[in-house]
């Protein structure tokens, strides 16, 4: 048996396909602030390897809630390799080599890169079946992100 919502599928497909890009865009982040600690050496390594710690638990956490509104209208958010690689959007891959990189510059922009990411999305998020929830969830992230980054400039 079938129950109907009256929710349109096109309203619920919406925002879950322009949420995926900035899913992994942010897996890439995440990755990349794990990471950034081991850049650092010298009597600083300790409180950097702590803030480093802090901000991923962020990222982890928006993550966390991401996966939870896309998956909210019954749709399961991409999680396949080929999916991450072609969605994603950030500054660029992880490098391969950690020769003469900064980390701090990188990280900045991410950020800067999701957050321009996320304002492109707000005026389909205004659209958007349920627009305040998605639009205040987006200016969440979009402040998350601009909190994180500030904090980034400060090291």
């Amino acid at each position: 048996m079938n129950t109907h919502s009256g929710i349109l599928p096109e309203s619920v497909d919406k925002p879950t396909h322009w949420l995926n890009p900035v899913l992994f865009d942010e897996l890439s982040l995440f990755l990349k602030t794990r990471r950034a600690h081991w850049y650092f050496d010298g009597p600083e390594k300790a409180n950097r390897t702590l803030f480093f710690q802090r901000q991923y638990k962020q990222i982890e956490d928006i993550l966390d809630s991401m996966i939870s509104y896309i998956s909210l209208p019954c749709h399961n958010p991409l999680f396949s390799l080929n999916s991450f690689l072609e969605a994603s959007h950030a500054a660029g891959p992880l490098p391969a080599t950690v020769k003469n990189l900064d980390p701090v510059s990188e990280l900045l922009a991410e950020h800067k890169a999701i957050i321009l990411k996320l304002r492109e999305l707000l005026p389909c998020a205004g659209k958007a079946h349920n627009a305040s929830a998605m639009t205040d969830f987006i200016l969440d992230l979009i402040g998350a992100h601009e909190h994180m980054s500030g904090m980034l400039k400060d090291q």
